[in-house]
């Protein structure tokens, strides 16, 4: 009975497993994107916080938010995001846009498209405020991570990284 019920509480733990798995090796992938296209060296890109599942749906009542990471996060670096989910199939609006335009509005901005699979990056100061259109159907979902270049503010590692969230959600940070 007890080795049934070990080999049970295995088998439960072997999808979580290949989650984190997979999940290291996502960010990993992410972490030699950025320092590919921003000309970083991968060992000064640290894993920073933000790092999240969005999801947008209709129901939730639309809250415009354009922004700037850095203002939320001063230490951040570079942002990126993976979409898991594409524009026109899987929801209707939702489009990253990127306002372009110096000095007040009217704003000239340029949208991304999201496309399951798509990646995209963009340093996260005052050269790039961003937001999301409103998502008028279906779910738009998104993998978000952001990068650091202080040692004492990021991560080096998805052990490292692991350990942190543990802590943080233990303390109720």
């Amino acid at each position: 009975m007890l080795c049934l019920l070990f080999y049970s509480f295995i088998i439960l733990l072997l999808p979580l497993l290949h989650f984190c798995s997979l999940l290291s090796t996502l960010l990993f992938s992410f972490q030699k994107a950025v320092a590919l296209a921003f000309a970083l060296p991968e060992e000064y890109l640290f894993f920073h916080g933000v790092c999240q599942f969005t999801r947008y749906n209709p129901i939730v009542p639309f809250s415009e938010f354009k922004h700037v990471d850095k203002i939320r996060s001063p230490n951040l670096l570079v942002t990126s995001i993976l979409w898991l989910s594409t524009v026109d199939i899987d929801f209707g609006g939702g489009r990253l846009e990127f306002l372009t335009g110096p000095g007040p509005e009217p704003y000239d901005p340029i949208f991304i498209e999201p496309k399951m699979g798509r990646f995209a990056a963009w340093t996260s100061s005052y050269e790039n405020p961003h937001g999301v259109q409103e998502v008028y159907y279906g779910y738009r979902y998104a993998f978000i991570m952001a990068f650091t270049a202080f040692e004492e503010l990021g991560h080096a590692d998805m052990d490292s990284f692991q350990e942190w969230a543990v802590s943080s959600f233990k303390s109720g940070q």
